[in-house]
């Protein structure tokens, strides 16, 4: 009786260590493209996409188990329609299974996961669900200030990634929410080749791009996201801003004036003090050749400082 019981035990020792002599492990969907917003950890894609789940084994051989007879089903509904998925390809302990090029008109949010079976379709894989929100839109920006910063021109863009706008009735997500999110800041200069600033703004903040050649500047301005969807329809810009370069730095130009200013301060003390004087003693030659002399300089330093150091000093 003891010697039945020990065989017993072994034949279950034996029949634990086949069963989990490896294991098999199924990842969730995998969507690409796709992009997760930083700012809300949400999972966006674009169609077409593909679609794909992975058998992964720790075992030798894992196509023994999964193999072209395997069957794969995906479902993109909480409902578990589940609809024919396509066997891809195995390798060194990894199968896949996937849809290609899956493409779904609708807007909104997405649930996905995948059911496999092994090749003798007797035992069934399911993974959990993967959701996601399409993002088909293209980002939108505009324009801010254009100021002076060392010479140089630097326009400020404002930029958004919108969600894919959503049916009435549907669980859409707050208005304040965004897209895949913003990656690069696009211009083109003078219809020059498109140059990318990676976005560093938000809504609320710029990002600057910055202007050094001297002359006359067309810009053309748009942004993309992190799907790669792009406000540069035909490569036209979304939106264009004329500005000019030219001058001294602004810290020269500034220096500049502020000699101007305490020059002029001067010259115009030197009016009254001269004016005061000859009403309390009487005409003066001297002092009043002095104020003559001052009001004219005073007028000249006030037209430096409109016009020549204005045109000088970009402002």
């Amino acid at each position: 009786m003891k010697f039945n019981f020990i065989l017993v035990l072994m034949g279950m020792m034996l029949l634990m260590t086949g069963a989990f002599a490896y294991m098999v492990d199924v990842t969730p969907a995998t969507l690409t493209p796709s992009a997760t917003n930083p700012l809300t950890s949400t999972l966006y894609f674009k169609f077409n996409i593909d679609i794909n789940t992975y058998t992964i084994s720790s075992g030798p051989t894992p196509w023994l188990d999964f193999n072209s007879d395997s069957l794969a089903w995906y479902s993109v509904t909480d409902s578990n329609t589940m609809i024919a998925a396509t066997y891809e390809y195995a390798v060194p302990s990894m199968v896949k299974f996937g849809v290609p090029n899956y493409h779904n008109a609708q807007n909104g949010d997405f649930n996905f996961k995948f059911i496999v079976t092994n090749g003798q379709g007797d035992v069934n894989y399911e993974t959990g669900w993967t959701h996601a929100w399409s993002d088909e839109n293209a980002p939108q920006s505009t324009w801010g200030n254009v100021y002076v910063n060392n010479g140089n021109t630097v326009i400020e863009v404002y930029a958004k990634d919108g969600m894919t706008a959503q049916e009435p009735g549907q669980n859409a997500l707050p208005e304040t929410a965004q897209g895949s999110g913003v990656e690069f800041i696009w211009f083109s200069d003078n219809g020059g080749p498109w140059t990318s600033v990676v976005y560093s703004g938000s809504p609320l903040t710029p990002t600057n791009i910055t202007l050094t050649e001297m002359g006359d500047h067309t810009v053309l301005v748009c942004a993309s996201d992190r799907l790669d969807t792009n406000s540069c329809a035909g490569g036209a810009g979304e939106w264009e801003k004329t500005t000019r370069v030219e001058g001294f730095a602004s810290t020269t130009c500034n220096l500049v004036n502020l000699i101007l200013f305490v020059l002029a301060a001067v010259l115009l003390i030197t009016i009254v003090i001269g004016s005061f004087n000859m009403a309390t003693e009487g005409f003066n030659t001297t002092v009043m050749g002095a104020i003559i002399v001052s009001a004219i300089s005073v007028v000249i330093i006030i037209f430096v400082a409109s016009t020549v150091s204005g045109i000088m000093c970009v402002v």
